[in-house]
């Protein structure tokens, strides 16, 4: 495990094994800035390590349109990320993942919430998406997908984009001040 104490700290580019349980002690007061690189965090390693865990966590900054995402996992099984505040340009990138739960998270002030490309077997509930720039939740060339429980509030493009992609279930989610709900 990797705990992260209070405090606000400046950092970029970090891999990590999978398997490793990221955990600060409260999405108020465990501050991390993605100050530069492609990612803030980067799990490398086997496909088939046991769950990779972030939680407790206020993840900030590459607001610019080059920075990558905060969060990347590619080709990994059993991502967890909970109760997690994300405000960065780009937050969450799933790409070819499975068994994958996000929940109690909020989303903001950022272009993009969270990717799924490929991949399937995601949760996302319980969590907040508001006044991002383009989309909160896209799912692409994926599969069982479930979004529910969640609150979207003024996004700017799509609150959820679905290309491609089949058995997605949407329920019991909120939509204040947005105009594109679902496409």
């Amino acid at each position: 495990e990797l705990y992260i104490p209070h405090g606000r700290y400046f950092v970029g580019g970090l891999n990590i094994p999978c398997g490793t349980k990221v955990r600060g002690c409260g999405m108020w007061n465990t501050i991390l800035v993605h100050t530069r690189g492609e990612y803030l965090f980067q799990v490398v390693g086997n496909f088939n390590h046991p769950a990779t865990m972030f939680s407790e966590l206020n993840i900030r900054g590459g607001y610019h349109e080059s920075s990558g995402y905060s969060l990347k996992f590619k080709n990994r099984t059993a991502i967890n990320i909970r109760d997690c505040w994300l405000a960065a340009n780009k937050s969450i990138l799933l790409e070819g993942t499975f068994d994958n739960i996000i929940t109690g998270c909020v989303f903001d002030v950022g272009g993009v919430g969270i990717d799924i490309i490929g991949g399937g077997s995601t949760i996302v509930s319980n969590s907040i998406f508001w006044g991002l720039k383009t989309y909160a939740i896209q799912a692409n060339n994926a599969k069982n997908i479930s979004i529910n429980n969640n609150e979207f509030s003024s996004n700017i493009i799509d609150n959820i984009r679905i290309e491609n992609s089949n058995n997605v279930h949407i329920s019991n989610n909120m939509f204040i001040g947005s105009d594109g709900v679902v496409n």
